[in-house]
């Protein structure tokens, strides 16, 4: 008596195959992916480069490696990689040259959600300009660059009441 069925085999076999195919497939992209990536140091998986980086003095850090790899390499933060500039002549070559490539922001699923792509920390382009003027603006008519002015207001209101009448 057969527990499973007699078209178990098979089944098994052909999504095996499946996640085969997808696993070379999305291994290819990959591949592609990390060949235009700077050098740097070798991650470790699911980790990265976390354990090598030095947590009270990250920058010392950076500089070895930019003494090791050149102004330009790649670090992993987990599974996630990060190119680091280092050095005045190689920032300035990649924002002139390359400003527009270096522009945008990367996407954090979460921040996304919770402000459905408004605000100064997850906008980019044309959204983001339009919100640095509008908080621009903003922060000038409540005293921005007249410390006293913004001092006396929230001393008018104790803090807690400045906040209330600026949302309502």
């Amino acid at each position: 008596m057969d527990v499973f069925g007699d078209s178990f085999v098979p089944t098994v076999v052909v999504i095996i195959a499946v996640l085969f195919v997808l696993w070379r497939s999305r291994g290819k992209e990959r591949r592609r992916m990390l060949e235009r990536l700077p050098p740097g140091p070798s991650p470790v998986p699911v980790l990265g480069n976390f354990l090598q980086l030095h947590v009270k003095e990250p920058y010392k850090h950076y500089i070895e490696l930019s003494k090791k790899y050149g102004p330009v390499f790649t670090v992993w933060f987990a599974n996630t990689p990060v190119v680091v500039i280092s050095g005045y002549q190689a920032l300035k070559d990649s924002m002139i040259g390359l400003g527009e490539e270096f522009s945008g922001r990367s996407a954090y699923p979460l921040l996304m959600k919770v402000t459905n792509g408004y605000g100064l920390l997850v906008s980019s382009g044309d959204r983001w300009k339009q919100l640095r003027g509008f908080c621009l603006t903003t922060l000038k008519n409540f005293g921005m660059g007249q410390a006293s002015c913004l001092v006396q207001t929230f001393s008018t209101f104790g803090g807690t009441k400045l906040l209330l009448s600026v949302i309502c």
